[in-house]
């Protein structure tokens, strides 16, 4: 009876054997996906990649974060030139000119305001602001009107006692208190401005 039963299962064992075996596509991975004959796909890694940090979404950038990368260099410039903190370039630029958006700076080339007087050499175009027709400056290139700017402040008595101090803050304050503009919380506007976009950092380079 031994011998019957062993043959037995010899015999199951070699028919399970010999049974044909179920097909299944070739499936290999490679890095984050999956390949087979018909599709690639993405599958979760098995650790977390090296490379995380490039799927992070960046913040959109907004029409101030474009003045300042696109003027940055140029207040840098007369910063050295003219002993102006760039942080209070950038700041009055980006107040002024509404970061580069206003009919002003966008058709003239005014980014700081500036009046047109009797005698100067540029055009000016006609806006409403303190009165009526008050006539600005028109200028040939956003840069002249950044130098302008500069040599105004440098140079004329009302503003070039600010230069004994290149504190964002103290400059802030002077340019309200000499009248650069008529709005009261001129200071704590161009403050705001340095510090939400850390424009002070430009005043260390």
């Amino acid at each position: 009876m031994r011998n019957i039963f062993y043959s037995l299962v010899f015999i199951f064992v070699v028919w399970v054997l010999m049974q044909p075996r179920p097909t299944a596509d070739i499936v290999t991975y490679h890095n984050d996906y999956r390949v087979d004959s018909n599709y690639l796909t993405p599958i979760e890694p098995l650790t977390e990649s090296v490379n995380t940090m490039s799927v992070i979404p960046k913040r959109k950038e907004n029409a101030v974060d474009l003045y300042i990368k696109k003027y940055s260099k140029t207040a840098i410039e007369e910063m050295r030139l003219y002993g102006i903190p760039a942080s209070i370039t950038l700041a009055q630029g980006i107040v002024e000119s509404n970061a580069g958006r206003s009919n002003l700076s966008v058709k003239h080339n005014n980014h700081f305001g500036m009046k047109w007087r009797k005698g100067r050499a540029e055009g000016y175009a006609v806006y409403s602001d303190d009165s009526p027709r008050d006539k600005f400056v028109v200028y040939k290139s956003a840069w002249r009107s950044f130098r302008d700017h500069s040599i105004l402040l440098a140079k004329s008595d009302r503003y070039k006692r600010l230069l004994k101090s290149n504190d964002y803050k103290r400059w802030a304050k002077g340019l309200r208190d000499c009248g650069y503009a008529t709005n009261k919380g001129y200071d704590k506007m161009l403050i705001s401005v340095i510090e939400k976009y850390k424009l002070h950092k430009f005043d260390k380079i």
